[in-house]
């Protein structure tokens, strides 16, 4: 599937819009970028309501895969669904909404729905594991900060660390980047597409 026909199939569905589409299409090809340079990496969403990124990021690693003869491994997309209080966020709560849809879709083979604390998912991987890390949770400052913290220890060298609605002052992702991602010494340049940030950690 080309992602023109994944964002149209998305849009029949009612589940993106022009803005959206926009940023997605820039999550595919840093997801492709990835999928090349890091093949047989997880690449890590922290926070999903509805799967969508998750979607985007498995399409993009089957494209940029399609050439390699050997399978990917299941579950080399990690979405973690990390509202997992259903009686403080019932209306967040989409577990198996998520695990329905990426079924639907026809990623259930490498796609894995983990219900977590995005903190505590992102402790337990391997150092060094994961070659994009997706920070798309709760944006308050004081979590993002030790998320991103603890997503430098994650990421192989030349990984990529993105981050959503980095533009809206109110939040803190902006902040958090600025002070631990933009100063780190391995910070390798970074681009902006709509509320979409990402950079390079070499």
């Amino acid at each position: 599937m080309s992602p023109k026909e994944l964002f149209q199939k998305l849009k029949e569905k009612r589940l993106i819009s022009p803005t959206s589409e926009v940023e997605l299409t820039q999550l595919w090809r840093l997801a492709f970028d990835a999928g090349r340079f890091h093949y047989g990496k997880p690449l890590v969403e922290l926070g999903t309501l509805n799967a969508i990124s998750a979607l985007v990021l498995a399409d993009a690693i089957k494209q940029a895969t399609s050439h390699v003869p050997e399978i990917l491994p299941p579950g080399i997309i990690r979405t973690v669904d990390s509202y997992t209080d259903h009686a403080k966020h019932p209306s967040l709560h989409s577990y198996q909404q998520n695990v329905e849809l990426v079924r639907t879709f026809g990623h259930d083979d490498v796609i894995d729905v983990i219900e977590s604390d995005s903190i505590e998912y992102l402790k337990s991987l391997e150092d060094k594991s994961a070659g994009l890390v997706f920070e798309d949770s709760w944006h308050a400052e004081e979590h993002v900060r030790p998320t991103l913290e603890i997503a430098l220890t994650k990421l192989a060298p030349n990984g990529l660390v993105v981050c959503h609605d980095y533009c809206y002052a109110q939040y803190g992702v902006m902040y958090a980047v600025q002070d631990i991602l933009l100063a780190a010494p391995n910070f390798g340049g970074s681009g902006l597409c709509e509320r979409l940030w990402w950079g390079v950690m070499r």
